[in-house]
């Protein structure tokens, strides 16, 4: 049983980071770059082989060389012409590292291998002219093993199908730092072929090192043509415990791993056969092992990869289905150049009669028909679906070993249905708790999202084979999930999988739990290098003769409400919302019903997760759901001096709202736990430096001000150049920050600019004030404040606390305050205005209370004498600020009922 995730001991860098195994961008769903390939080999033209190591003995000559440490032989003759990369070579040059070069001038330096612990800097990677027209069967630091090393030549056979062999014989990898040896003998050849150009790497049996070995060491394994551009090497990439007969050939240089405990098997053959000019082959063909009704109409893709050496102007492919279902359609691909691939989605058809399908892809004749053609099979069932083909064995028994841990498979159908039972097939392991679940597909990205069923914590067997769970008609209508649960830490499920690469992009998902270092979050296999199709496979049942909406989702989400909307299912009858809190048993919710989309949900808490199921009300209906509804936050009330200080916790706070303009993935983020990087603690606001110039937006929750008060915001900055939360540094460029205010939170309503600095210190000893520019707001109105960090890679780490927005008093004019009457004083609630002593145009009058809170705005006339009628407001002391065109007079009132 393998498992999916292992806490990574050695180079974990490594064992994570993805690499291009030959196809391996297009299995991310990505072609490969279109790149003159001038190198006449490739990943489809090389293969692996059991074959037969047969020693030289004394046959040939030998090839002497300075020592068997480093040292490049004279040239040797070849036999023949041997044809490589477009040029013709009768001599090659031995080096007792590995390796050897072709023609009759040296590589650039004797002393020349991969480095043993990451496979760079050898002669793969060299861009020197010399180092070209390479064949590296075993290249690392190697010696003379524990008997006398040779090497040797000999050309065997009769023209024109005669055999170049080079043997390496009795050689050892040398004792390197902590890397201790792995092999103590270790022979090998290179064999090349006369006519056909073909180039055999060849190994033989291998004796352990005596010694433990830990850590296991570094080679580099492939054939390189004019450069070390990746169109010109053909590598094998293995990892140190992978069989020999696991190595990969990859596009490009990669590591060949290799460790005392997995010796070569004696004959292992690495071939690699010029590939023709023209050449496509369908790759991969993409369908269910099990196709039901409810999922047609049915569409099958395939990968089709341009296998020669020209680009393809236009490759014809047909699918023809045969068998229970007749159904043939072309599609075209254009422009396809060496190496690259393109997947074909074919027209769909609808396989209604039961039985059993063959499905073949094919591409047109080109220079190299054997590869034109790949089948798979396919069960047409009544009410089954699976990616399982069952004339196929199983690949392999997964586990991911950590309770709460998933592993998710996804189904697309094209209407409503309920699901009656879940099948899972399990293949080598022990009882184990599990359990099966259906989620939809409303996640990121289309990942799993909500959890529309679980089952009981099951028991797997003891013995392989399927599982048949039956489930109450969960209704489903779109895209969803079977997904399998480990209940366990010690024991794993062992779900069983077929071999798919590369494996359809987005298709098959893993949710790590309890499992330290592993990545966090619904992640597709395919990223971790696990190209494998799950049999999670499920079974429908009866369809609802009163059938639910469908789409069903959620608008106009505030803190207390939410629309539910969905598109309407045939046949007359009202729908029907019922919700309740998570969890809630159906039956006991609240229920709203409307004939129409949307349903709108009222009374709700803000950030609280609601259930909410949807059906529809005309006889047997089926229930959809339970959807997950969050409502928003509630923004506390705003009142000024408004302050903010980060501190309530350890998110945003309510209201606010960031934006990574330049997508770099560091933006805005509250800092929590480094009490000296804060002012007012235990939090502060933070933006971390990224790769490129900062482009993040942090905007405030709305504040809603009155016209024609100013206000002035502030806030406290510290900029530090280093940093303990594995960030790098110092820093040494100047930090560059603005200030606005608008009246969206939205970089392109952010129109009038409070402060800007674009060279702020790098280093600030203590938190320092910034202090924007008095703001008058023109018009009543919600308005955002937007801090905009435009650092540089190199800037500093900007950190702020303690954002405040207070109000600042006008000028006030003392004479015109003098002549000017407001009474009575107290009133009741009416108060005249004696303004003779102004010709002002433009009049207004502004109401604070005592808290600086504007309460009524009122347009006054040109008149001398008039009211102001304060009497829909509370008794209590007020401030009447009048503006008379540019002068403004202030009046303290009391008003009491």
């Amino acid at each position: 049983m393998q498992h999916l995730y292992t806490t990574p001991t050695e180079r974990p860098a490594r064992r994570w980071v993805g690499r291009l195994l030959g196809l391996c961008a297009l299995a991310l769903g990505l072609q490969l770059p279109a790149q003159a390939q001038s190198l006449n080999y490739n990943v489809f033209y090389s293969e692996t082989v059991a074959g037969t190591y047969t020693d030289l003995g004394n046959t040939g000559t030998v090839i002497s060389t300075a020592n068997t440490d480093n040292a490049n032989s004279s040239a040797q003759s070849i036999g023949f012409t041997f044809t490589y990369s477009g040029q013709s070579f009768t001599q090659f040059i031995l080096n007792t590292n590995g390796y050897l070069k072709l023609g009759s001038t040296a590589p650039s330096t004797t002393a020349f291998y991969s480095d043993a612990t990451n496979g760079v800097g050898g002669p793969l990677d060299s861009n020197n002219s010399a180092d070209v027209n390479l064949l590296l069967p075993f290249n690392t630091d190697l010696e003379a093993g524990s008997s006398p090393a040779e090497y040797r030549v000999a050309t065997t056979g009769t023209a024109p199908n005669r055999v170049c062999t080079i043997q390496w014989k009795n050689v050892s990898d040398k004792l390197n730092g902590s890397f201790t040896k792995q092999y103590r003998n270790f022979s090998f050849q290179v064999k090349l072929y006369e006519t056909s150009n073909n180039v055999e790497f060849v190994y033989g049996a291998a004796t352990a090192s005596t010694g433990t070995a830990i850590e296991y060491k570094t080679a580099a394994v492939g054939i390189k043509g004019a450069s070390a551009a990746e169109n010109q090497i053909v590598a094998l990439y293995k990892e140190g415990d992978d069989a020999w007969a696991q190595a990969q050939f990859v596009a490009g240089n990669d590591y060949f791993d290799f460790l005392s405990s997995t010796l070569p098997d004696a004959g292992r053959t690495y071939r690699f056969l010029p590939a023709p000019a023209r050449d496509a082959a369908p790759f991969t063909i993409y369908t269910l092992g099990k196709v039901a009704a409810e999922a047609t109409p049915h569409r099958v893709r395939a990968l089709v990869v341009n296998t020669g050496l020209t680009t393809l102007a236009s490759v014809p492919v047909t699918l023809t289905v045969s068998g229970a279902t007749s159904f043939t359609n072309t599609q075209t691909v254009t422009n396809l150049a060496p190496g690259e691939g393109d997947y074909v989605t074919f027209d769909g058809y609808a396989p209604t009669a039961t039985g059993a399908n063959t499905i073949a892809v094919a591409v047109g004749a080109d220079d190299q028909n054997g590869n034109n053609q790949q089948t798979t099979s396919q069960q047409v069932t009544q009410k089954d679906l699976s990616y399982i083909d069952s004339s196929l064995p199983f690949d392999i028994s997964l586990s991911i070993g950590g309770a709460g841990s998933k592993l998710a498979t996804k189904y697309s159908i094209n209407q409503a249905t309920v699901i009656s039972a879940l099948t899972a097939t399990f293949g080598n392991g022990g009882a184990a708790p599990y359990r099966l679940q259906i989620y939809n597909a409303l996640g990121a990205n289309g990942s799993p999202g909500d959890v529309l069923y679980t089952s009981a914590v099951q028991t797997r067997p003891a013995t392989a084979g399927p599982v048949t769970l039956a489930v109450p008609n969960i209704v489903v209508d779109r895209d969803f999930y079977v997904v399998i649960t480990e209940e366990s830490d010690n024991a794993g499920v062992g779900i069983a999988g077929q071999y798919e690469f590369p494996l359809r992009p987005n298709n098959f998902y893993v949710l790590f739990s309890n499992i330290q270092g592993a990545p966090v979050g619904w992640v597709p296999t395919e990223a971790l290098d696990f190209n494998f199709r799950l049999a999670l496979d499920v079974t429908f049942g009866a369809t609802p003769t009163c059938a639910p909406p469908t789409s069903v989702a959620f608008a106009a989400i505030t803190p207390t409400s939410a629309n539910v909307t969905f598109t309407a299912s045939p046949g007359a009858g009202l729908y029907v919302a019922e919700y309740g809190p998570a969890g809630f048993t159906p039956g006991s919710g609240t229920t709203i019903t409307s004939p129409t989309s949307p349903i709108t949900l009222t009374g709700l808490s803000p950030l609280t997760t609601y259930d909410v199921y949807v059906s529809k009300s005309c006889g047997t209906s089926a229930r959809y759901g339970p959807l997950k509804l969050t409502t928003l936050c509630q923004p506390a009330a705003v009142t000024f001096p408004y302050t903010q200080n980060f501190d309530a916790a350890t998110t945003l706070p309510c209201g606010y709202t960031i934006l990574d303009a330049n997508n770099d993935g560091n933006t805005w983020e509250i800092l929590s736990g480094i009490p000296t990087l804060t002012r007012s603690r235990p939090n502060a606001l933070i933006c971390y430096p990224g790769n490129n110039a900062s482009d993040d937006w942090v905007f405030t929750q709305a504040l809603p001000l009155p016209a024609n008060q100013r206000y002035t915001a502030s806030f406290y900055y510290y900029l530090a150049n280093t940093q303990s939360n594995n960030q790098p540094g110092p820093y040494t460029q100047p930090a560059n920050v603005e200030v606005f205010i608008g009246t969206s939170p939205t970089p392109a309503a952010m129109t009038t600019n409070l402060y800007r600095n674009t060279s702020l210190p790098v280093v600030a000893t203590a938190y320092t004030q910034i202090q924007g520019a008095a703001f008058t707001p023109p018009s009543a109105g919600s308005y955002y404040i937007g801090i905009h960090n435009k650092n540089s890679s190199t800037s500093g780490i900007l950190i702020i606390d303690d954002l405040s927005v207070t109000t600042t008093a006008l000028p006030v004019n003392q004479a015109l305050s003098r002549a000017i009457e407001a009474y009575p004083n107290p009133t009741t609630g009416m108060v005249r205005l004696n303004l003779s002593a102004t010709n002002a145009r433009q009049r207004r009058a502004t109401v604070f209370n005592t808290l600086g809170q504007a309460v009524l705005t009122r347009p006054l006339t040109a008149a001398a004498e008039q009211q102001l009628d304060l009497s829909t407001l509370s008794s209590g002391l007020y401030t009447v600020q009048l503006q008379l065109d540019n002068d403004v007079v202030v009046k303290r009132v009391s008003l009491q009922k």
